[in-house]
């Protein structure tokens, strides 16, 4: 005999709850989340072993004999024989069926768990969605709705290539008959249309033609009261069944952006939705997350909800039976689940290659086998701090770039400690106020100060560091203090703490003056500065005594653009900030390369590498940057000179800097996925339009600059020509400083 899993306190309450959809993974979290909850749950599917029979809490099983109309007549009657009170559809085609018929399951008594057809419709139904998407304002994909061939084609061209095909529907109930939709089609030119066309079409229902979106993939969850979210749940997606998009593999509960809540609030209002809804988006990063599609019935990853502390199966029960509903608890961030049979299914996906007219970027093979054999990851896995976060240290946090990182960071559900000096004020954090965010004011070079910082840490970015060639040279002895001694404290206080992964801010001057045409993560260094030698000697300290730490070296390409901390001893910031308020800018020598990264691209790789399977990046070391972002000098001048214009561009032909290389970002591009998305005009664009905006940088005058991109801003009490002059203060007295040397830094 079983034993008696039912709790004695809801004995009373009990329904008895049937749930269709057996072999799917969330018909197995419905049926463990229900039985734990005290209903008695039974399970009914058209496979011959369903999934979700297997667990204890199932308490009898029902095979059907397909998916048809007929068919779910027959498991009706079953369970009318069994007493069944509320049937669970978890697909399209079971909700479909199930209101096929709606009025006699009613008739027998059994509440139907998903709303009716006109409301299903709105999620169902892909071109429903988004109209309705459109009339909240929601930010989506350029989208058109053809009814003809002929329509399609000028869609086509209307949208611009390459497009995507989305089907209408998943899958389409006529009559008795469902058409499968088949997944979303690339098309990288006309020659390709006509066939994505034919296999998306289904009956007289025409594909959607949508533009190309990149960026992760970020849902949203909500349970519904008649148009009322009363739940919520957020994921991001780490790791895709499909690399060109669909279910994931691999995802974490993260916390609910605003940015998201917002619309999906708005639209399912809109919607009048009743019940579980996956709102589904895609965020590049930089431009407003745009919405995808809207699942309106429980998902694959619902276990992940569950896990993090948002039930939904039993919350839906609860609402289908009329209780009150109390609001959403708040739940863990951090929590990560791997679906392993959606690993080898990737893998499988990844060695047939891309889908034909796919515009994005693939993993190659290697990269599928190291995800699929990492166990780093566990299935079911928890990664975060003893209080259910995932924290994050970021020393030198309020810096160009830390200030960058600990928005991001904190905007993707993380825990931040910032550790830093504020030796340039705190202008990179001022007025960034959240409850994830504690900062330690400190010294990395203080063993007490690291150790307070590391407590219940996660993952620690190292950014602190006198960075540049004529800071370095003010002080050598602070200057090896800083950024080579305190790079061992860190090491051995993050094994002592036990910290899995630290990814420490190196540098692309360590490959000094080189006569290779393109320098790899393995091409010999060559140090000429003092600053590139302390990042050669932290390299080696790091892989020397990580011990048990999951050590990540990432090699920075020359930073640009704007920061709420901004630096002006930068080549492109330097350029850009001298045509602005001198009108002229100098060059000198000019032919040697340079490789360039904007601060808020080096945030996203910091992230990347936070976020990667150990297996893939432990013990790696990653150049990081854009293959088209290598400029020699000279250009980089025009190009200031052409976005700002009316700037005069003085050529001298002495070059006292004999640091000259150009790089290959082929590694990060290739195993993290990573690509910069600004250019070297775009950063010159925002640094020089920063004295034209209400809230930027006024030259000549006195004002407060707003610097952040998102709106949390920064406040810098100085004007442009002041800012310059702090630089040049920093950066030495002007009988010492080369005046090539200020075009460098990083």
């Amino acid at each position: 005999m079983s034993p008696d899993l039912t709790p004695r306190n809801t004995r009373e309450t009990q329904e008895r709850v049937l749930v269709l959809d057996g072999h799917t993974n969330q018909a197995l979290a419905c049926v463990r989340s229900l039985g734990r909850a005290g209903h008695e749950v039974l399970v009914a599917s058209h496979r011959r072993w369903p999934l979700a029979a297997w667990s204890t809490y199932c308490r009898g099983r029902f095979r059907l004999a397909g998916e048809t109309v007929a068919a779910f007549a027959e498991v009706r009657g079953w369970a009318r024989e069994r007493g069944v009170t509320i049937v669970l559809p978890l697909t399209e085609r079971a909700c479909l069926l199930c209101n096929a018929e709606r009025q006699a399951w009613e008739a027998q008594g059994i509440i139907v768990g998903c709303g009716r057809d006109d409301m299903l419709l709105r999620a169902f139904d892909k071109a429903e969605t988004v109209r309705y998407a459109s009339a909240c304002g929601l930010s989506i994909p350029p989208t058109r709705v053809p009814t003809s061939l002929a329509d399609a084609r000028e869609a086509a061209e209307a949208v611009g290539y390459p497009c995507v095909v989305k089907p209408r529907f998943s899958n389409m109930l006529d009559g008795a008959v469902f058409w499968p939709g088949g997944g979303a089609r690339y098309v990288g030119h006309p020659a390709q249309l006509d066939a994505a066309l034919e296999a998306s079409r289904q009956g007289d229902r025409w594909p959607l033609i949508q533009g190309f979106v990149p960026g992760q993939g970020k849902g949203v969850f909500a349970l519904c009261d008649h148009g009322k979210p009363v739940a919520w749940f957020a994921h991001e997606r780490l790791r895709d069944v499909r690399p060109s998009g669909s279910g994931s593999s691999l995802r974490r509960a993260v916390a609910l952006d605003p940015r998201l809540r917002e619309p999906t609030e708005r639209l399912l209002c809109e919607m009048k939705w009743h019940g579980p809804a996956m709102v589904e988006f895609r965020d590049d990063g930089t431009n407003a997350p745009s919405l995808m599609e809207v699942n309106g019935r429980f998902w694959g990853s619902l276990q992940l909800a569950v896990s993090a502390g948002v039930d939904f199966p039993r919350l839906w029960v609860d609402l289908l039976r009329g209780h009150k509903m109390a609001p959403s608890a708040a739940y863990s961030e951090g929590v990560t689940l791997r679906w392993v049979w959606g690993d080898v299914k990737r893998f499988l996906y990844i060695l047939a290659g891309a889908p034909r007219g796919y515009p994005g970027r693939y993993p190659s093979w290697w990269q599928g086998l190291r995800e699929l054999l990492d166990s780093s990851i566990l299935p079911g896995r928890y990664h975060g701090a003893a209080d259910g976060q995932r924290r994050v240290l970021v020393t030198g946090g309020a810096g160009f770039v830390g200030s960058h990182l600990t928005r991001m960071l904190l905007e993707r559900g993380y825990r931040v400690r910032i550790l830093d000096r504020f030796d340039y004020g705190r202008a990179g954090i001022d007025g960034l106020h959240h409850p994830h965010l504690e900062v330690i004011p400190g010294d990395i070079c203080s063993s007490r100060d690291v150790s307070r910082a590391l407590r219940d840490v996660h993952a620690v970015v190292a950014l602190a560091a006198i960075v540049g060639d004529p800071a370095c040279n003010l002080d050598p002895e602070e200057t090896i203090n800083l950024n080579y001694t305190a790079t061992k404290v860190l090491v051995e206080a993050c094994n002592f703490y036990g910290v899995r992964r630290l990814v420490f801010a190196s540098s692309c001057s360590v490959y000094g003056a080189s006569n290779q045409s393109l320098l790899t993560e393995q091409s010999r260094l060559n140090p000429v500065s003092l600053y590139a030698k302390t990042r050669v000697l932290s390299e080696n300290i790091i892989f020397d005594r990580s011990g048990d730490l999951e050590p990540v070296v990432l090699r920075l390409a020359t930073v640009f653009g704007l920061s709420p901390r901004m630096r002006f001893d930068l080549v492109v910031n330097t350029l850009t900030v001298r045509a602005v308020v001198d009108g002229e800018i100098s060059i000198f020598g000019g032919n040697q390369w340079r490789p360039n990264v904007h601060c808020r691209d080096v945030a996203r790789a910091f992230i990347a590498a936070i976020e990667a399977p150990a297996g893939a990046v432990a013990g790696e070391i990653f150049n990081v940057g854009g293959d088209a972002l290598n400029h020699r000098i000279s250009d980089l001048g025009h190009i200031v000179a052409e976005v700002v214009g009316g700037v005069r561009v003085i050529q001298q032909d002495a070059m006292a800097d004999p640091r000259d290389y150009r790089v290959s970002f082929e590694k990060i591009r290739r195993v993290l996925g990573f690509e910069p998305r600004y250019t070297v005009a775009a950063g010159v664009q925002e640094v020089a339009a920063a004295r034209g905006r209400d809230a930027a940088v006024g030259v000549g005058r006195r004002q407060t600059v707003s610097l952040h991109p998102r709106g949390s801003a920064a406040r810098v009490p100085w004007s442009l020509p002041e800012l310059v002059a702090r630089s040049a203060r920093a950066a030495g007295p002007p009988a010492t400083r080369n005046p090539q040397r200020d075009l460098d830094g990083r």
